[in-house]
């Protein structure tokens, strides 16, 4: 895997590790793991858990279920 192909698994492995948290905290918490957020991990991390926010709200639609903001 290239150099980019890694960071960007790297960023996404940690969205995964820590969808839990609001955007706020998890930007934060990207920023202390990869320092600047023009890196390509915190990038690509930040997008991820976006990604998956989205999936989230949409399965909550989908079962009817509210999420309460908790995720």
């Amino acid at each position: 895997m290239s150099k980019m192909g890694q960071a960007v698994f790297e960023g996404q492995e940690f969205a995964c590790e820590n969808y839990n948290v609001s955007r706020d905290e998890f930007v934060k918490l990207a920023h202390t793991a990869f320092g600047s957020s023009a890196t390509i991990q915190h990038k690509a991390a930040v997008a991820e858990w976006e990604t998956i926010q989205t999936d989230l709200d949409n399965y909550f639609e989908y079962v009817g279920a509210s999420n309460n903001g908790s995720v």
